[in-house]
């Protein structure tokens, strides 16, 4: 299973994404804006007290670039449950705590630095 621990702060989540990038040979002119064509942001909502009231659960957890889905499956012979993990990588992840101060300093700000530099969104 994933740590449910989130990123230290967002800056660092995007910072860490754009050195993989670079390492995987993304281009490397220009700012770090212009070498990232599209930045999937994933964030977290935390399980309402209506919900948790109701016995669900948390099917989602965040680590750094990865979003996880755990999905409860019925085995074939209708007797035991078991669990698929689906992970899906994701250019920021944002947990359930973060601040939409975080969420628009991470994202937001650096998309519109670079349509007010002249850039396209």
């Amino acid at each position: 299973p994933l740590p449910l621990a989130r990123e230290a702060s967002a800056e660092d989540a995007v910072r860490r994404s754009l050195a993989a990038e670079g390492a995987c040979g993304g281009q490397q002119q220009g700012s770090a804006a212009e070498k990232r064509r599209v930045l999937v942001v994933a964030r977290k909502r935390p399980l309402f007290e209506h919900e948790a009231a109701r016995g669900e659960f948390d099917a989602l957890s965040m680590s750094p670039g990865v979003a996880a889905v755990h999905v409860c499956h019925m085995a074939p012979d209708l007797k035991g449950m078991f669990m698929r993990h689906h992970e899906f990588g994701v250019g920021l992840a944002l947990g359930e705590s973060s601040t939409n101060g975080e969420l628009c300093a991470s994202a937001i700000v650096p998309l519109l630095e670079h349509v007010a530099a002249g850039g396209g969104a």
